[in-house]
């Protein structure tokens, strides 16, 4: 397994799992939109450089 594939993976699984946390722990409802906002850019980024896939598919995926 190259390091690459291992580390997009573990992106991949621990993402949610940090998003979760992190909502969790805010209790101002206007930083958590933020913080939202924030995680949906940093998902897009994520998948632009780790797939190969199109503006429109990043936006379908970001917007689910």
């Amino acid at each position: 397994m190259r390091l690459v594939t291992l580390f997009a993976i573990s992106v991949a699984a621990l993402s949610p799992i940090v998003a979760i946390v992190v909502l969790n722990a805010l209790h101002d409802g206007g930083l958590r939109l933020g913080i939202m906002a924030l995680f949906t850019v940093v998902f897009c980024m994520l998948c632009s450089l780790f797939t190969g896939a199109k503006k429109t598919e990043l936006l379908a995926a970001s917007a689910a």
